[in-house]
């Protein structure tokens, strides 16, 4: 009976190896990751290491180097088991830092039995040298290859999913229209005989297709917001500010409301992008105020750490701390749906807009004192 040591992070991966080499009547310890397999290895002293390639805190080709270079534990076999790593630049590696074998991930059972079994009967007493800087040089090339690669494939499938997206979301659209306007034809044409009931229904019909459509919109502009190339221009804070606020109060021009726009700085970014995020800041500041007597809305920015920050201040309605972080999620909001109008996106919107500028947003409230929205971006170079 040998000792052999599995390591791999998946817990899958480690049962179907202790159940096969358990059954082969050989002695099965695990770890999850590189690191944890090095003090495992000193510990128990493995007759065979069986190791995943792509793990957390240490990989397989890291715990590798650092098994090579210490001189008690050096000549210990180590078989890869990898489904990431498909190619001869990774065996060539592997074989170069002293690895045994390769093998593909999943693996038939005989296939790694005979492996295990050929490993463990050969002598192996001499252990292999350290692995020198080529090996080094050589995995640093073959990360960075690999990274860029999947770096592509993300890109490849953002760039599908925003389609998707963009597409479904039109189509829906056009369904809902379609659905909301025969619901209203069958309600104007149709209502003495449905009585109220049936009238109360189709209304109910009409209203919830004008919310989903309403949410898809707002996705459409997300997705706008997503893939609109970034183009910088130095914008005024202030002047966006009170662009918001006239269609803001175009929108309620019966609502008297106190305004107070403080914010002189200029940042650096793409001016409809910006424009929207100080728009939706705005437009929740209007939101949340309604009803309120002595609404008050204030804008302000100050220059701080390398940074701008804006802030959108009102004297609302506000909301709990504890969701100081939710509201700037997907669909999150801190009031009970149908509360105030919304969907839900509008934070969301600022908080990416925001990031796409390497800036960030952050919120502070407290349930009927008002919120402050803050918006950062990086301050833009001295002008010359």
């Amino acid at each position: 009976m040998a000792t052999i040591l599995v390591v791999d992070d998946r817990a899958s991966n480690r049962q179907f190896l202790r159940t096969l080499l358990g059954y082969a009547g050989h002695r099965v310890i695990e770890a999850t990751d590189g690191a944890e397999a090095l003090e495992c290895v000193r510990k128990e002293r493995p007759d065979l290491i069986i190791s995943d390639l792509v793990m957390p805190t240490m990989d397989g080709f890291e715990f590798l180097r650092q098994l090579r270079a210490d001189p008690e534990v050096a000549a210990t076999p180590v078989v890869f088991r990898t489904s990431t790593y498909d190619d001869e630049r990774v065996r060539a590696l592997a074989v170069a830092g002293g690895a045994v074998n390769v093998l593909k991930s999943p693996t038939e059972p005989a296939e790694l039995l005979r492996t295990v079994a050929d490993i463990l009967g050969e002598d192996r007493r001499a252990a292999p040298a350290p692995l020198g800087e080529g090996f080094d040089r050589e995995y640093r090339r073959l990360v960075a290859d690999q990274l860029a690669q999947k770096f592509e494939e993300l890109e490849t499938a953002h760039r599908e999913l925003e389609v998707f997206t963009y597409s479904a979301s039109h189509n829906l659209r056009a369904a809902l229209r379609t659905i909301g306007g025969l619901t209203g034809v069958l309600l104007e044409d149709h209502a003495p005989a449905l009585g109220a009931p049936g009238t109360d229904v189709l209304e109910r019909v009409i209203r919830a297709a004008d919310r989903m459509s309403g949410i898809l919109d707002a996705m459409l502009e997300f997705t706008e917001v997503r893939r609109a190339p970034l183009h910088r221009e130095r914008v005024r804070l202030d002047a966006l500010a009170w662009e918001a606020i006239a269609a803001a109060r175009a929108a309620e021009p019966e609502r008297e409301i106190a305004v107070v726009v403080d914010a002189p700085h200029e940042v650096e970014g793409h001016p409809a992008l910006l424009r929207i995020a100080l728009s939706a800041l705005i437009d929740n500041a209007f939101k949340f105020t309604r009803g309120r007597a002595g609404a008050r809305i204030e804008v302000h920015s100050q220059a701080r750490d390398r940074e701008i920050v804006c802030c959108v201040r009102d004297n609302g309605v506000g909301f709990p701390p504890g969701y100081a972080v939710q509201v700037f999620e997907a669909f999150r909001q801190a009031h009970r749906p149908g509360e105030f109008p919304g969907h839900g996106l509008g934070l969301f919107t600022v908080r990416t807009i925001a990031e796409r500028h390497r800036g960030r947003a952050w919120a502070e409230s407290m349930p009927g004192q008002g919120a402050a929205v803050y918006l950062a971006l990086p301050a833009p170079a001295p002008k010359e």
